[in-house]
């Protein structure tokens, strides 16, 4: 018996015995996709400890360089990263499951504060059940929905209210629901956008005819008084959306889907905290040469869009910076990021995940079920605690506040340098 010895090299097969190169047929075997994580514990938490994942393996060039892993359960493969242009915050993936009703079972005995999802009946015939790590509340009462009525129960708010606002909105559906900054885009079948601001002290109500559901701690109590119900939205659905400002901060504007690129309230708008485009070298080019104050620069839209007061005092402490220090000590001489904006890149990261893992902000346009929009109540290090001993270890300093450009600023003067 003769036997004859095959390799492969770049795509050929190659039979020792014969003269010719046969092409190797392409296969496609499988897609891994990449997902961005900025939170290594909350990771391990959601994708280990409760969709029942295991490690692959684990790889930093360097054991201070970011993380990435491979993990998997069944025949399913993920790869997980802390590298910058990896994956995308708010990615959706589709993954084709035997057993779709067990496993919703099987996520529902662990309880997870964070999390409920549900099984769905698609049209095409498909049962499906969506895992979001941020739910928009919003999105079960007006997408896909048709507003019936629009009350405008003043002439505006910051800004005035355009003469057809109502008539712009009344018997159009809803057909999408997002977010820019801190804007809220609904848009309309009719091929225009309604974008909403909610301002300091705005909030959205959502009554239901079954009744009224707010749950949810905010760290400022939203009003109660429902005399501070400017616009209510009426959907035919049954569904009555009430937008509530006791101080008139917030404010809606429709626009035409086809003008939203050159709209003022959006043009020029920096890149979102959480997104792929805000690393530190962005935010030391975008501080380079600045000679504002750091908080200010941070509060600048045009620098991040979508971050508050609260989120920068936060971010702020967490890297034992100054929000005195002035914006362009985060770029060296050439203008690169130095190690003050690689540091506050990443609190920023950490504060917004801790934010959203203990019930969401409207930063991220978070809203629970069937609830409220604005700032829920969680943990804060140095915001609102004036007078209070410091939380940094071994530092004995106490949290002042100063107002700095019309804000209030709570910091360490100790250890914030």
């Amino acid at each position: 018996m003769r036997m004859h010895a095959r390799t492969e090299s770049r795509g050929l097969r190659v039979n020792t015995q014969a003269t010719q190169e046969v092409p190797m047929p392409i296969e496609f075997s499988r897609v891994i996709p990449i997902l961005r994580m900025f939170d290594i514990a909350k990771a391990r938490e959601f994708y280990f400890d409760y969709l029942g994942f295991k490690t692959d393996f684990e790889h930093r060039f360097e054991p201070t360089l970011p993380l990435f892993m491979g993990i998997s359960r069944g025949g399913i493969q993920l790869y997980l990263s802390e590298h910058h242009g990896d994956g995308s915050p708010g990615v959706h993936i589709t993954i084709d499951t035997v057993g779709v009703a067990e496993y919703h079972a099987e996520l529902a005995a662990k309880g997870y504060n964070y999390m409920r999802p549900g099984l769905e009946k698609q049209p095409w015939g498909a049962t499906t059940m969506t895992v979001e790590t941020v739910r928009r509340g919003l999105q079960p009462v007006m997408e896909g929905q048709r507003i019936a009525r629009v009350e405008t129960r003043r002439d505006g708010l910051r800004f005035p209210f355009q003469k057809d606002f109502a008539a712009r909105l009344e018997g159009k559906v809803v057909s999408g629901l997002g977010r820019r900054a801190k804007y809220l885009m609904a848009d309309m079948d009719s091929g225009d956008v309604l974008l909403m601001h909610l301002g300091m002290s705005g909030s959205f109500r959502v009554m239901l005819p079954e009744g009224e559901s707010t749950p949810g701690d905010f760290h400022y109590p939203r009003s109660e008084n429902r005399t501070h119900d400017h616009v209510v939205f009426h959907m035919a659905s049954g569904a009555v959306i009430s937008f509530n400002d006791p101080r008139r901060f917030g404010y809606m504007k429709i626009v035409p889907r086809a003008d939203m690129e050159a709209e003022p309230l959006l043009r020029g708008l920096g890149p979102e905290p959480l997104g792929n485009e805000f690393d530190a070298a962005m935010l030391a080019h975008s501080c380079a040469g600045k000679k504002t104050s750091l908080k200010a620069a941070l509060l600048d839209q045009r620098v991040v869009a979508g971050l508050g007061n609260i989120y920068v005092c936060e971010a702020l402490f967490r890297s034992h910076l100054s929000p005195k220090r002035q914006a362009s000590t985060l770029a060296d001489r050439r203008g690169g990021p130095t190690d003050h904006a690689k540091s506050l890149v990443g609190s920023i990261h950490t504060v917004l995940n801790a934010a959203i893992k203990a019930g969401g902000s409207s930063l991220r346009d978070h809203r629970q079920t069937d609830g409220e929009l604005g700032y829920f109540q969680h943990s804060f290090l140095v915001y609102d605690r004036e007078g209070q001993p410091c939380k940094t270890p071994k530092c004995k300093g106490t949290v002042k506040r100063f107002t700095q450009n019309g804000r209030s600023t709570f910091w360490c003067p100790t250890c914030q340098k």
